[in-house]
């Protein structure tokens, strides 16, 4: 069974909850009534007994519906539910492409750390397999922010080759910038990926370079916070390089969470205090790409590989499916039983 989140957690914890109950639930669906009731329970448990109650749970149940109206409007088409014509209701629908299953795949990775919903013994299994194929979502949408071309560039690559090999094959592809031939003096004796997961570049139309060029970071694991591309890139293009990548280039961040504020910014919505946190990430990470941003990104990747573009790695969407499909049916069978 689920667990209704804490009524002083994060506005979005509630939105899953929401979503994770219509998932597993029968008809595929999950009521705002059914929300309130739950937290009715969970003060009367608590013994709380305040003339406030009935007002700020009104309150949260109103900020779970914006949160809700974000999703809609931020995530479009790839995103797996539909709030009824009276706002009474959540509902599953069935998954209609790869683009829905990268946001609910999403969805599960946030809650392999997280402890306020799931119980421990549905957990997501997440091992270091079905983390790798997050990049390969990351990868996809990469394409679709440039629209262009992109590598999943991320240690470990299926094919094995070593860190200078596969930058030498890379970089004759994009067309941009001359790796060193050896590695050079006072090179680590084992790299990676020198903290470079995705590179996306978008071919000039004469064939000479590029007209954009991303580097990012994937991070599904819970100190993603930890982590920016920044120092990374700024090594990895100065060191490993002979002649300099001719091209201006933008960083970000991938990760499968939501984001929100750790604390609350009384007085304003929720659309308000997601703008300003994501405006201060921003001058940490470059552009941050999350649960709300990463499917619509991936819809215009998915274009881009019809119309030719080389998209590295993205057979393995069609794992990401299958996991996903394994993971509701696993919810499922937890109501049924």
């Amino acid at each position: 069974m689920l667990s209704l989140p804490d009524s002083s957690d994060a506005v979005w914890r509630f939105a899953d909850w929401l979503e994770l109950t219509a998932l597993s639930s029968p008809r595929k669906r999950a009521t705002f009534a059914e929300l309130l009731s739950g937290m009715e329970i969970a003060q009367d448990e608590q013994d709380e007994d305040s003339a406030d109650d009935d007002s700020k749970r009104e309150e949260l149940c109103e900020a779970v519906q914006q949160e809700i109206a974000i999703r809609l409007n931020s995530i479009g088409a790839a995103y797996p539910f539909r709030l009824s014509e009276r706002g009474t209701y959540l509902e599953f629908l069935p998954l209609h492409g790869p683009e829905s299953a990268i946001y609910l795949f999403c969805l599960f990775l946030s809650h392999v750390p997280d402890r306020s919903i799931i119980p421990d013994n549905l957990k997501p299994v997440a091992d270091n397999g079905i983390r790798d194929l997050f990049q390969v979502c990351c990868t996809v949408a990469a394409a679709g922010h440039v629209n262009g071309d992109a590598s999943c560039f991320g240690w470990p690559r299926p094919d094995g080759t070593d860190f200078l090999e596969a930058l030498k094959a890379l970089y004759t592809r994009i067309g941009i910038g001359v790796p060193h031939d050896e590695a050079p003096a006072g090179a680590p004796i084992y790299i990676k990926d020198g903290g470079i997961d995705i590179i996306a570049w978008c071919p000039a139309i004469d064939g000479m370079g590029v007209t954009s060029y991303f580097v990012a970071q994937a991070a599904s694991g819970k100190g993603w916070s930890e982590k920016s591309v920044k120092n990374d890139e700024e090594v990895f293009h100065d060191f490993w390089f002979k002649h300099k990548v001719a091209a201006e280039r933008t960083r970000g961040i991938f990760i499968p969470f939501c984001i929100e504020p750790d604390s609350p910014v009384v007085g304003r919505t929720t659309e308000e205090k997601l703008q300003g946190y994501l405006n201060l990430l921003t001058h940490r990470f470059g552009t941050v790409f999350y649960r709300y941003r990463i499917p619509e990104m991936a819809v215009r990747g998915l274009r881009r590989m019809s119309d030719g573009a080389f998209v590295d790695r993205c057979g393995e969407l069609e794992q990401v499916c299958t996991w996903v499909d394994s993971y509701c049916s696993q919810l499922s069978r937890m109501a049924e039983g």
